[in-house]
């Protein structure tokens, strides 16, 4: 499944609480449902690898809304995370480590999901472009989104 008819299927999803409760659930021990869910849209859950960029994305879907973005991740993070007055911003080591991830399931686990937490709710995310760059994780996805968070 494309990114695009993805985030659609999230979309038409969007009012559904029982779901969205599901969604964020996904990197628990109770993510039974929002697998099944998931199945239900097309998606290969039983493909651990393969399936990590879906999951992530779907969290972040239902623990952030679905405002949307044109920029990048790193962009969106660079904008949506409150800044730390004189001390620059608090998120800049959390986001150095995040980029410096080679594995996207340590990326995934340990980072990407507390960086949503952090994030604005009046911040959107390119769903489509994160669930993309998730797949493809590879340096070029790393530059572009250090360009995005640094670049003023």
């Amino acid at each position: 499944m494309n990114s695009t008819d993805f985030v659609s299927e999230l979309h038409k999803r969007s009012e559904d609480k029982a779901s969205m409760a599901h969604f964020r659930r996904l990197f628990t021990s109770n993510q039974l449902k929002g697998l099944s869910i998931l199945a239900g849209i097309g998606i290969p859950v039983s493909d651990k690898v393969e399936t990590l960029p879906y999951l992530a994305v779907a969290y972040a879907f239902a623990q952030h809304g679905s405002g949307t973005a044109s920029c990048n991740f790193g962009r969106s993070l660079s904008l949506g995370v409150p800044a730390g007055g004189d001390s620059g911003r608090p998120f800049d080591k959390r986001f150095d480590a995040m980029v410096a991830c080679r594995s996207t399931d340590i990326l995934v686990r340990t980072h990407l999901i507390r960086a949503v937490q952090q994030l604005d709710k009046d911040q959107g995310i390119n769903y489509p472009l994160l669930l993309e760059d998730l797949k493809g994780w590879n340096s070029s996805v790393v530059n572009r989104w250090i360009e995005g968070y640094y670049t003023p």
